[in-house]
């Protein structure tokens, strides 16, 4: 019974250990990819939003075939400032409230030629989701 015991406790330990060295794994890559806060332009975009308002988009049959993986693309376009970022974050929202977890990311003219800004920070901001998604990427 005690070699058990024994047994599970070192189990125990080395799990710890391993979950331990694997945060900071992935802390080590987190910071090589520098990726943007997109929690941080998620809440921005949802504070911007008002209640409603992308409903009917959420309810579309493309929309709701797109979801059900009937279609694999979700082309939305328009001009500046019509709602385009707003509407992704309501569709991210909704995904999220699904259970779901989608990689995303805000192209954001504002922010000019920083290096976060354009395709390198999309790379970097998937990357960075897809590790967060499977933590055990980091050792392959």
């Amino acid at each position: 019974m005690s070699e058990l015991i024994v047994k599970t406790v070192a189990a125990t330990h080395i799990n710890n250990q391993s979950k331990h060295e694997l945060e900071d794994q992935q802390k080590k890559v987190r910071m090589w990819l520098k990726p943007v806060n997109l929690g941080d332009e998620q809440r921005r975009r949802q504070k911007e939003h008002v209640k409603h308002t992308n409903a009917w988009f959420l309810a579309l049959p493309s929309f709701q075939n797109w979801l059900e993986g009937a279609t694999r693309l979700l082309w939305v376009i328009g001009k500046p400032g019509c709602g385009k970022s707003i509407l992704a974050s309501s569709i991210v929202a909704q995904l999220h409230n699904q259970g779901l977890q989608p990689l995303y990311f805000f192209f954001n003219s504002k922010l000019g030629t920083r290096l976060d800004a354009g395709p390198l920070g999309l790379i970097r901001a998937f990357l960075a989701q897809i590790m967060s998604a499977d933590s055990e990427l980091v050792h392959t």
